[in-house]
C-alpha cells in the first residue's frame, strides 16, 4: 500500500510518501479525529496508566524478561 500525506497550511504545501506504514496512517487518523472533535482526548488517568505500563516494560527488560506486575 502506498500512502501519501498531503498538507496545506496556507503558507506552505507538501507531500510525503509512506510505503506500507499502517502505524503512521493510524496515528495521523487519530490526530485528525482529535483535532476535528470526533474523538475525546485521552485523560490524565490514561496517561498515568500508559506510563505505568511503559515503566513495567522497562523493568521487565532490565530483569531479563521477568514479568512485572503493573499496579
Amino acid at each position: 500500500h502506498d500512502r501519501t500525506l498531503s498538507w496545506d497550511t496556507g503558507q506552505a504545501q507538501g507531500h510525503e510518501r509512506f510505503d506500507d506504514d499502517d502505524w503512521l496512517l493510524t496515528e495521523i487518523a487519530a490526530f485528525v479525529d482529535l483535532c476535528s472533535g470526533e474523538t475525546d482526548a485521552p485523560s490524565a488517568e490514561d496517561g498515568r496508566a500508559a506510563l505505568r505500563c511503559a515503566l513495567a516494560t522497562a523493568e521487565s527488560a532490565r530483569l531479563g524478561g521477568t514479568p512485572v506486575r503493573v499496579s
